[in-house]
């Protein structure tokens, strides 16, 4: 027996279309976005998205059931702990391909960049191929400011790991004499910014990279994986 009785073709795009338009609204929140951001980094447990996040335990888990509803994301229990992951490779290149759509046709975002282009933190940045020559000829410690995590997960080549947290504490570990580029999860993540900007106020001649670790890694550059030898 068919599941579209009445009106069999229109009955079923309607359903098709519906399918569709139940993904649109797992997209429809900035929050989740910015989960999916996160987990497009690589897997991290509920606790650590709310510490990324800053929403509650209830938000952040409300947020990630309905995603899960629609197989964006994955679930991984480990004792009284849950990790999430996206769904598959696949999902972070959706993401992607979504977010370079919405900067192409977005004027508010572009504004909106525009506004901070002249921040300290962005007034001097780092381009791809500026990097490729920083990282081939070693002219600057690069610093991941991410989670330790995120950098155990995926990283560029000769960075070290001082999350943002830690800055404070480690600054000194950098030698004074060399130069300091930071970098974070995309162009639009501030934690890169904000290392930047207390960098700056020490002193240290610091800039950012302009783009994320995976939009180096999607152009076929090489990363590293894990820590490295101390």
């Amino acid at each position: 027996m068919s599941i579209f009785p009445s009106k069999p073709d229109e009955d079923f795009k309607i359903f098709v279309y519906e399918q569709f338009s139940r993904l649109g609204k797992a997209l429809s929140s900035p929050h989740r976005l910015i989960l999916l951001n996160i987990l497009c980094q690589g897997e991290h447990s509920v606790e650590a998205l709310v510490d990324s996040t800053g929403l509650n335990v209830a938000n952040v888990s409300r947020h990630l059931q309905m995603m899960k509803s629609v197989k964006l994301v994955k679930i991984r229990r480990e004792g009284k702990y849950i990790f999430y992951s996206l769904a598959d490779e696949e999902t972070c290149l959706f993401f992607m391909e979504f977010r370079r759509f919405a900067e192409k046709h977005s004027s508010e975002l572009h504004a909106a960049m525009n506004l901070i282009s002249d921040k300290p933190s962005r007034i001097a940045i780092v381009n791809m191929d500026e990097m490729k020559e920083i990282i081939a000829v070693g002219s600057a410690v690069i610093i991941d400011v991410r989670p330790e995590s995120e950098y155990k997960t995926l990283h560029l080549p000769g960075a070290i790991s001082i999350p943002l947290d830690e800055l404070e504490d480690r600054y000194r570990e950098i030698p004074a004499e060399n130069d300091v580029i930071t970098y974070c999860r995309d162009n639009y993540c501030i934690l890169a910014d904000k290392a930047v900007n207390f960098l700056l106020n020490k002193g240290r001649n610091a800039k950012r990279l302009d783009i994320g670790i995976l939009n180096w890694k999607q152009a076929g550059l090489p990363v590293e994986t894990g820590f490295e030898e101390k």
